[in-house]
Formats: structure tokens, sequence, C-alpha cells
């Protein structure tokens, strides 16, 4: 757990701001795609904040689209 004020990853590559129903918001996100190739392994890290108490554990999911938008992984 980090510790990051006004929806700001502190730690984060990319700064980023998505609502989830007033929930929770993804703040930020760390990956690298230099030189990936077929079959690699991608290394994700998504920073999310509580926007207020959650009474639900929740869990999450990625999708991996092509630029034209045909899903090859999940």
């Amino acid at each position: 757990h980090d510790q990051s004020e006004n929806y700001m990853a502190e730690p984060a590559q990319q700064q980023l701001f998505a609502n989830f129903g007033e929930q929770i918001a993804l703040i930020g996100y760390d990956w690298s795609s230099d030189g990936m190739q077929a079959g690699d392994t991608i290394n994700l890290t998504l920073y999310w904040q509580a926007k207020r108490p959650l009474d639900i554990n929740y869990q999450n999911f990625v999708h991996i689209l092509t630029l034209d938008g045909v899903l090859v992984a999940y």
C-alpha cells in the first residue's frame, strides 16, 4: 500500500483519473511495453484510491486489445 493524496499516485509512471461509481478511482498505472513480442509476460501495476469507505471487496481484471479493438488476452 502506498500513501498518496488528492488522487495522485505518487510512485506511478502514468497518472490518470477514472471514477468508478463515486466509490473508487483508478489513479495511475505502471507497465512496460518496450520490445514486447507475442507470448511475452506483461507486468502491470494499477493504483486505486477509495473515494469513501467500501462495503464490498472488489476484484479487478484487465482486457488487452489490439489497436483495432480485437480482444487478445484477458
